[in-house]
């Protein structure tokens, strides 16, 4: 059984990124006056750019080359250049194209609490939900049965 306190605390961690996202907003917001749209025009560049646009060229990589973990070094170079790509290539672009009118010193700020506090927010998501749902399942019971099936060696012999 996965205690109550043990569970509590797994949501600290997603509530301290929700909070610093927007304590972040509201902190620039007072001290220099940010504006919201570079704030919401980096929290949607960075989920369009790494988390769709960047994990379909890592589909269509994994899918062209299945072997790729034969060679660890070369899809970490590969990967390292993905990302690299995506979210410079995502930031040029958003400044040159939506964000015209600010490229000041609160434009950059503001942008940058847009694409920094929604990736500290997606990081705790995708790490601490499936920790949540395993404890939940854990305490029902339900765990062993919902992996039994997934044997990959096929069925446990018993001798």
């Amino acid at each position: 059984m996965v205690s109550t306190a043990t569970i509590i605390s797994m949501f600290v961690p997603i509530v301290f990124s929700f909070a610093l996202f927007i304590g972040l907003i509201l902190f620039f917001h007072k001290k220099s006056g940010i504006a919201v749209k570079p704030v919401i025009v980096g929290a949607l560049g960075f989920v369009v750019m790494s988390q769709v646009l960047e994990k379909a060229l890592h589909l269509a990589v994994i899918t062209a080359f299945p072997h790729y973990a034969d060679h660890p070094w070369a899809f970490g170079v590969y990967g390292g250049m993905a990302a690299g790509l995506f979210e410079e290539l995502g930031r040029f672009v958003l400044f040159t194209w939506l964000l015209k009118k600010f490229h000041d010193y609160k434009g950059g700020i503001s942008f940058g609490v847009g694409w920094g506090g929604i990736e500290a927010v997606v990081l705790m998501l995708t790490i601490i939900v499936p920790n949540i749902i395993f404890a939940f399942m854990i305490n029902a019971g339900t765990l062993e049965k919902s992996l039994g099936g997934t044997n990959p060696n096929g069925p446990a012999r018993h001798y």
